[in-house]
């Protein structure tokens, strides 16, 4: 697996391991999300594309860093 994608799932596990399935469910059906992109009302067996997942999460872990530095930044 590379290391990117190694990284990324990583990533998301520690940021969603401990929410319940209403939690996700609410996070991942968000305006926007991949799943909302995706939907067809009244149809079935929709895949959403892999692209749209690791673009979505990784906007997310992008915002999260710059959280982040934005704090350490604002400690020192």
């Amino acid at each position: 697996m590379d290391d990117d994608v190694h990284l990324l799932i990583e990533r998301v596990h520690i940021t969603y391991e401990n929410l319940n399935d209403s939690q996700l469910s609410r996070l991942t059906h968000i305006e926007g999300g991949p799943w909302h992109t995706s939907y067809e009302p009244g149809k079935l067996g929709i895949i959403i594309p892999n692209e749209l997942i690791v673009e979505h999460f990784s906007e997310k872990i992008r915002r999260s860093q710059n959280r982040e530095r934005r704090k350490e930044i604002a400690a020192t």
